[in-house]
């Protein structure tokens, strides 16, 4: 990450794919923030609709934007194209269905902190409604950082809820110096989470704040919507971080084993969730899963988790029955 940096600039990258529909919003917002010293980076991830045309017509428009136009490599290898040409001290992600109110990136920067991170709340956004998920006030140091985080991914994880201190990276100001040598693995989903513990390991302190800046727009057929691979990636990830914890700091936190067992819960929701002639390619893996599910525990889990996890070991046709007729109300 070679070039001059110029310590006032935040420079924003933009991930951008087939991302047409919402990306004037998008690219709006940053262009309207009362934080003056920005860097806009557009990254075309080889996108096959108008994504390509409405990148050019915006740096047309504003010279702050620059638009990177790539062949299609996936969201990791986007936000690593954007982080080496970007100039500034201050990195910050934007993924190009989502949008930030205005005053997202000054108050960041307000509360930056040298080769750290400073996190703020989000908000949602899912079918014309928005919920909050705010953030708190404080200053941690890396380990304490790591400490909630794996409290906050663990009650995420069972109850199905969201954390303002997750892996994402789209609401968060980081100094560009903790991505030295630091870098998304490519070709990954939840690419995220197997670098989180590495920058926080490289970060003096982590600041949060509590306002909501970043509006996640839900899709459904997201990442984290799509059931049709038993493959969970997501637990590839988690066992990356359970190395990282006892590598950084010589931990070996129950947390972290509950965050695995899930993953392999998910794997078996997975199975149920298939079409039933699909299961029978995979009732090896789910059988697997289910062993090393019982070897971790699944005491913790609550009754409700208990019953679901039951149902699609035991009764995977009826699990499905009513995994799709929810599906279909939820629809109307």
């Amino acid at each position: 990450m070679g070039g001059n940096v110029d310590q006032q600039l935040i420079s924003i990258i933009v991930a951008a794919y087939n991302v047409g529909k919402f990306l004037d919003c998008c690219i709006k917002s940053l262009v309207e923030q009362t934080y003056p010293y920005l860097e806009i980076i557009l990254v075309d991830d080889g996108s096959t609709d108008t994504t390509g045309k409405i990148c050019d017509d915006w740096a047309r428009r504003d010279r702050r934007i620059k638009v990177l136009h790539k062949k299609n490599g996936g969201i990791s290898d986007t936000r690593n194209a954007g982080i080496c040409q970007a100039r500034g001290k201050w990195i910050g992600f934007v993924d190009g269905d989502d949008y930030v109110s205005a005053t997202m990136y000054e108050h960041l920067y307000q509360q930056r902190t040298e080769q750290g991170i400073t996190v703020c709340g989000f908000l949602i956004e899912e079918n014309g409604n928005t919920r909050q998920c705010s953030g708190i006030e404080a200053e941690l140091q890396p380990q304490e950082a790591v400490d909630l985080y794996l409290s906050n991914e663990l009650y995420s994880r069972i109850y199905r809820g969201v954390t303002y201190w997750g892996s994402y990276p789209w609401n968060k100001l980081y100094d560009r110096g903790l991505f030295d040598q630091v870098s998304y693995p490519v070709g990954k989903k939840y690419e995220d989470a197997y670098i989180i513990l590495d920058l926080v390991q490289k970060a003096k302190s982590i600041r949060f704040i509590p306002c909501c800046e970043y509006v996640y727009v839900q899709h459904p057929k997201s990442i984290t919507h799509d059931i049709s691979n038993i493959k969970n990636d997501l637990l590839s990830a988690r066992l990356t971080q359970k190395e990282q914890l006892f590598k950084y700091w010589k931990m070996s936190d129950i947390r972290m084993e509950k965050l695995v067992a899930i993953e392999y819960f998910d794997i078996l929701h997975r199975y149920a969730c298939m079409f039933p002639k699909e299961r029978d390619r995979y009732r090896e893996t789910a059988i697997e899963a289910w062993e090393m599910l019982k070897k971790l525990g699944y005491d913790y889990f609550p009754v409700k988790l208990k019953v679901r996890l039951f149902m699609c070991v035991c009764c995977p046709s009826l699990y499905y029955l009513i995994w799709k007729a929810k599906c279909i109300i939820k629809k109307l």
